[in-house]
């Protein structure tokens, strides 16, 4: 019978990472000290490209993640381990036994990422034991981070839109804010109001009013930058908060939501709508210094695009 005993004190090491990026690094220092010799690595899928994320002997001397030119994608993010032939970047000619660590549940899949181990590994039975019941205990951590992740995303998230909520707003200004008081730096925020959206909800009913919202958010997340971030204000108001960004710059982004929504055709049961909204936006530090004061600001610029004409925009 092996011994597994070398394997009990990383338990609480690993469960005890709340992050995915802290929890990849500490299990490579961990693998660092049980596995002596033997290379190892996390690699990660982010925005279909793929990573080594950390890795040990290289993590000491390089700067991580390190993009993997080609396509892991016939690697399966499933089962208890895989031995694809393919080398990592700045591992040299080690091969590695990639066990998936992610853990998917019914809304999406979380931590996608392997754990590698090298192959050299198989040449000492303990270790290989040591090496199945180390990645068995990481899965175990990132499904303890999947639950935790879950939960936080559960009190920032608008049911009906699927976009953050308001209190998640006034976080991310409030983190924006602190951190330009240390860079000098600036940021824009988009308010905008669906014109006549009320008619669709007398006409059609609140659930296809709801419908639709979610799909009004769809298409400006299609339309809106990586760093940007929406959110659904209330009712039928939205935000968008654009990050680096000064006033005079957002125009453009507000005139590609404005022109790309407008001329959207969308079809809820059946039914088709045309929906046009009326926007404002303002500036940090330029119309506020705080969050209150930079929303402020745009809902009026919206109020007076909304009185001039509707279907239209207007900066603070």
């Amino acid at each position: 019978m092996h011994d597994i005993s070398p394997i009990i004190p990383v338990i609480r090491r690993l469960l005890e990472a709340d992050e995915f990026d802290f929890l990849f690094s500490r299990a490579i220092e961990i693998a660092a000290d049980l596995f002596t010799d033997h290379p190892s690595a996390v690699v990660t899928r982010r925005d279909d490209r793929y990573w080594v994320q950390v890795a040990y002997p290289a993590r000491k001397t390089l700067h991580f993640p390190i993009a993997i030119p080609g396509d892991l994608s016939f690697i399966p993010m499933d089962g208890a381990c895989h031995r694809p032939d393919i080398a990592l970047p700045e591992m040299g000619t080690d091969r590695f036994f990639f066990f998936p660590i992610g853990h998917q549940d019914d809304q999406k899949v979380w931590g996608e990422a392997w754990l590698c181990l090298s192959t050299s590994l198989e040449n000492d039975p303990l270790l290989a034991v040591q090496a199945d019941l180390f990645a068995d205990i990481v899965r175990e951590a990132v499904r303890k981070i999947a639950k935790i992740e879950r939960i936080k995303q559960l009190t920032i998230i608008d049911e009906v839109t699927g976009l953050y909520n308001t209190r998640h707003l006034f976080s991310i200004i409030d983190q924006a804010i602190q951190q330009a008081g240390r860079y000098f730096s600036e940021f824009s925020l988009i308010f905008f109001d669906l014109d006549h959206f009320k008619l669709v909800n007398d006409s059609h009913g609140h659930i296809v009013g709801s419908r639709l919202l979610r799909e009004i958010g769809q298409v400006m997340l299609q339309h809106l930058r990586k760093a940007d971030v929406a959110f659904r204000y209330g009712g039928d108001e939205f935000v968008v908060f654009l990050p680096y960004t000064p006033k005079r710059n957002a125009q453009v982004v507000v005139e590609r939501l404005w022109e790309n929504i407008r001329k959207h055709d969308f079809v809820i049961d059946g039914a088709s709508f045309r929906i046009a909204a009326s926007y404002g936006w303002a500036g940090f530090p330029e119309d506020g210094r705080t969050a209150k004061e930079v929303i402020a600001k745009a809902d009026e610029a919206m109020y007076r695009a909304k009185r001039r004409s509707r279907d239209s925009f207007e900066m603070a």
